[in-house]
């Protein structure tokens, strides 16, 4: 995806966000292109997309670039799980 193509992807996203739903919508934004949004000015992204005035939309995106590995959207389907199994370790363990 082009970077503008990336700016109109944000735009959207917080233009169509429900009220109250703008951080999450944006962290989704990062999840669902962390691949495309890895090698690119995350901040210059957010000042394209008109969001000057909330530069600090800018942690949102990258905890959904972070986030991305660990997370697989509904309808995704891998053989993979998404989130590493992790064992229950017991003090009561018979």
């Amino acid at each position: 995806m082009t970077f503008d193509e990336l700016v109109q992807e944000l735009s959207k996203a917080y233009r169509d966000a429900p009220r109250g739903e703008v951080a999450p919508s944006i962290i989704l934004f990062g999840i669902q292109h962390a691949d495309d949004l890895r090698n690119i000015s995350v901040a210059e992204l957010v000042r394209r997309a008109n969001l000057t005035k909330r530069d600090s939309f800018s942690v949102p995106v990258n905890h959904g670039i972070r986030l991305a590995k660990y997370v697989q959207l509904k309808g995704e389907s891998t053989t993979e799980s998404a989130l590493p199994v992790r064992r229950s370790h017991s003090k009561h363990a018979n």
